[in-house]
């Protein structure tokens, strides 16, 4: 876990301002939890309390409007859950993030988080760095799902999120591009 949460925050290009403190005191605060297929993330009581890192696994967050499934966003290997989190605060009730196969999240309380601010003035630079490299992502996947043509968005998700997308059903892959499942159908087809 250690080595993850390092590798991390070097990938947030903040290791020269890293005092060894700070580390092993967010490795004191962090959990690993193993979730199986299907599990959900997050209840209600839950929702903005802890941030999820996806360790190993996959993710979704789907909802049901009139009676269909929607998915409206995947996670994968060492993506964060903090939008999940945010998604969820301003959600429909009945918004799930579900865990597409068992999967291991390193779980940080926010609440002691933000308490290693008394010791740690660093924290802060290290939540805005994460932010801001999770807003870049986030903002990347938006432009490519809601401006390109629907079989460069099955590109991407091919590409960029291989893992979640290829465990999703037909139908599920469809609403995840805004496509029909008839027109996914054709999009495959013509792939080949």
């Amino acid at each position: 876990m250690r080595n993850t949460i390092m590798q991390l925050i070097h990938d947030l290009r903040f290791t020269e301002n890293l005092t060894p403190g700070l580390l092993s005191s967010i490795v004191s605060l962090s959990r690993i939890e193993r979730y199986e297929k299907r599990d959900s993330w997050l209840s209600r009581s839950e929702r903005n309390k802890e941030i999820g890192l996806l360790k190993i696994g996959s993710a979704m967050l789907y909802r049901y409007e009139h009676g269909k499934q929607h998915v409206i966003w995947l996670w994968s290997k060492n993506d964060f859950l903090i939008e999940g989190s945010l998604l969820l605060a301003r959600s429909h009730p009945d918004d799930r993030i579900v865990f597409l196969e068992s999967t291991d999240v390193i779980l940080l309380d926010i609440q002691q988080l933000r308490q290693l601010k008394t010791y740690y003035a660093q924290i802060d630079q290290l939540i805005g760095a994460l932010i801001t490299k999770r807003m870049e992502q986030i903002q990347s996947d938006f432009y490519h799902y809601k401006f390109r043509l629907p079989h460069e968005r099955l590109k991407h998700a091919k590409e960029f999120k291989k893992n979640p997308f290829n465990r999703l059903t037909v139908m599920q892959k469809a609403s995840y591009l805004g496509i029909s499942k008839q027109s996914l159908y054709n999009l495959l087809y013509d792939s080949k």
